[in-house]
């Protein structure tokens, strides 16, 4: 009965993710007129779905995306399958820009291993290991084909922003690793209560 449950559960986040992908690509290369109207993307340059917060797209994306290979793994899902919608997740998580789900994603994967361990069954863990190493396959390439997208669609008539532009997301991380060493030190010369 709790497989029932969890298999449900997963269902529902496989889908619910799922939707929120298609919703989110759609309106960032603004192919449907009426969803730009509806929900229009902030120009933002960062995929942001149902939820339109990049952050929390980008966590249900993984969510479901966790989800989908749970479920092609016990269901013995073609690998033709498994691997399309894996490289979609992976390019949606790319263009969200965000860097929280490389902490769940280190989470989902730990509790995964113990569970292996305990279990003594290791193809889940396997499958898990070749989602991340996919991840960043997909995120080597992600920006030039966001580029050429880019530029389809804006000769199309669609996209009235620039999309994603991987400099950006350089600097951006560069310039929060910075910030992050600087507050360590902070941190560390005021411990344990800080600096208010």
């Amino acid at each position: 009965e709790s497989k029932d449950f969890a298999e449900r559960i997963a269902w529902f986040l496989f889908l619910v993710s799922l939707v929120s992908m298609l919703f989110a690509l759609i309106r960032f290369y603004g192919i449907w007129e009426f969803l730009r109207v509806y929900s229009p993307d902030g120009g933002t340059g960062r995929l942001s779905g149902l939820m339109r917060q990049s952050n929390t797209f980008a966590v249900l994306s993984l969510l479901g995306a966790l989800a989908f290979l749970w479920l092609g793994h016990i269901r013995n899902w073609p690998i033709w399958l498994l691997g399309g919608l894996a490289s979609l997740y992976c390019y949606g998580l790319v263009l969200s820009g965000t860097r929280v789900i490389y902490l769940l994603y280190v989470g989902a994967a730990l509790i995964v291993l113990f569970q292996a361990v305990r279990d003594k069954k290791y193809r889940f863990l396997v499958v898990i290991l070749a989602f991340g190493l996919w991840f960043f396959v997909v995120r080597s390439f992600a920006f030039a084909l966001d580029e050429l997208l880019t530029m389809y669609f804006k000769s199309l008539g669609f996209m009235p922003w620039e999309g994603v532009l991987s400099r950006d997301i350089e600097f951006a991380k560069d310039v929060r690793l910075s910030e992050w060493y600087v507050a360590w030190k902070v941190f560390l010369e005021a411990w344990p209560l800080g600096v208010g």
